[in-house]
């Protein structure tokens, strides 16, 4: 009923409506429900923004092996939200524990914090490693990460086809990054044939859902033409964490 009311689900959406059926459930110690009320105290939604509360519900969950709220709370260590300050140590070692209980959320930021020494000394291994587990999950942000790897030579040999391979598959459930991807490999031959149709189609199906770059590239300029794709996603450095990598919260 709490998900019904927080989502507008076949009935009138209603914050406090949620918050308040959320609560009764986490009372009587559904590990879920704890989770979600943690979310919602750190939201405000229902309630008054509460860090301390929103970090008390995500811990009662999390001594019920719930991943998502160990998950949850790795992600308030990691950005230090009021009054929980940020230490990255603690969010890595939080991340492990979730991972350890299936969070493929967590596999994938695991990986990016061995792949930049995030928490832990940086280790290409670990991080392809991390990468591949939520991957073989149906990851999209970890196949986007491990086609990176790959294609990179980071943590594995340099196989452009693999790398085109996972890029294809985070692709299919309409990861941005990876639609612009397989544009570019399409237009430039990497780990596949050269294919100016298909390299229009992903460029159109990116630029709909937001991409800039994929917009400017189907503008008809030469020199967005004639870009190199290494200025775009494939250059050799660190990725930055954002939504297109990873996510915020689970649920």
């Amino acid at each position: 009923m709490a998900i019904c009311y927080y989502n507008g689900i076949a009935i009138t959406q209603n914050d406090t409506k949620a918050f308040e059926w959320c609560m009764k459930s986490a009372l009587q110690g559904l590990p879920s429900a704890q989770n979600v009320l943690g979310n919602l105290f750190l939201e405000g939604c229902g309630c008054q923004i509460n860090e301390k509360l929103g970090l008390e519900w995500y811990v009662k969950s999390a001594e019920n092996k719930e991943a998502a709220a160990i998950y949850n709370i790795g992600t308030l260590f990691e950005k230090g939200v009021g009054s929980i300050s940020q230490d990255e140590q603690q969010a890595f070692d939080w991340y492990v524990r979730a991972a350890l209980y299936g969070s493929v959320n967590a596999q994938n930021v695991l990986g990016i914090f061995y792949e930049q020494g995030i928490g832990i000394s940086q280790d290409p291994y670990e991080s392809i490693s991390w990468y591949s587990k939520a991957a073989i999950c149906g990851h999209p942000h970890a196949q986007y990460n491990i086609a990176r790897c790959f294609h990179e030579g980071f943590g594995a040999e340099k196989n452009n086809f693999l790398a085109f391979g996972w890029l294809n598959a985070a692709a299919s459930q309409n990861h941005i990054l990876s639609l612009l991807s397989v544009a570019i490999c399409h237009e430039f031959a990497i780990g596949t044939n050269r294919n100016m149709k298909l390299a229009l189609k992903y460029y159109q199906e990116a630029s709909i859902i937001g991409c800039s770059e994929a917009k400017a590239r189907l503008k008809p300029s030469t020199i967005i033409t004639l870009l190199s794709y290494l200025r775009v996603l494939f250059g050799r450095r660190k990725p930055t964490i954002s939504h297109f990598d990873r996510l915020p919260v689970e649920i």
